[in-house]
């Protein structure tokens, strides 16, 4: 069967770590997973699974430069293209920062993202009002799945739930040429107003 590309996505990076520790049942991304791409393979439950670790993009320490170089690498690595991407928010409330991650990524890859991404929330210990919460949170973030992931995951239900977002999808991937035409349009967008600012820049220059 066909290899499933997934690509793991938060704020915070050890959970992120700890996550993919159990999907895939080995450890572990480097520390260097923190400011780049890392892309790590096994089968799980009979199926090929290759997982790619996004550096946090709202909070780091990152340039724009390099955020676009590693989220363009990070579609690279799933070629022919992402089946899932998996947003992780680790136990608790939805924070501001979790928020923040969410909406850049949103804006980084797309509307089209919202097909294809899966938010998980660790729920030991958390109060099923506080889990509502949460998830009521995300859904006005975006039109996104969400899936509470236990902290024993059960990798056969994980299975299906990322089945039903690529059946839902007909099968289909998030791709680079998606990832592409997204920075084209934005490029597109603020056009006008550089070209604006250049003729600020200009008459100041002339009056001077």
């Amino acid at each position: 069967s066909e290899r499933l590309n997934l690509v793991v996505c938060g704020s915070d990076g050890s959970v992120k770590s700890s996550v993919s520790d159990l999907i895939l049942g080995q450890r572990e991304f480097s520390a260097d997973s923190r400011s780049v791409c890392v892309r790590r393979e096994a089968e799980v439950c009979g199926r090929l699974i290759s997982l790619v670790a996004l550096p946090a993009l709202y909070s780091s320490q990152l340039s724009e430069e390099e955020v676009m170089r590693e989220t363009l690498r990070c579609v690279s690595l799933c070629d022919p293209g992402v089946h899932a991407f998996l947003f992780i928010i680790p136990e608790g409330r939805l924070t501001d920062e979790d928020k923040g991650e969410l909406e850049k990524i949103q804006r980084i890859f797309g509307l089209k993202l919202n097909s294809y991404i899966i938010v998980f929330i660790s729920t030991e210990n958390l109060k099923d009002a506080v889990l509502d919460d949460v998830i009521r949170d995300v859904a006005e973030s975006g039109k996104v799945h969400v899936c509470v992931l236990e902290t024993n995951i059960d990798k056969s239900v994980f299975l299906q739930k990322v089945e039903q977002v690529v059946e839902k999808n007909s099968g289909s991937c998030y791709t680079s040429n998606m990832y592409l035409e997204v920075q084209v349009e934005t490029q597109l967008k603020y056009k006008p107003e550089i070209e604006e600012l250049k003729k600020t820049i200009n008459n100041l220059k002339e009056e001077n």
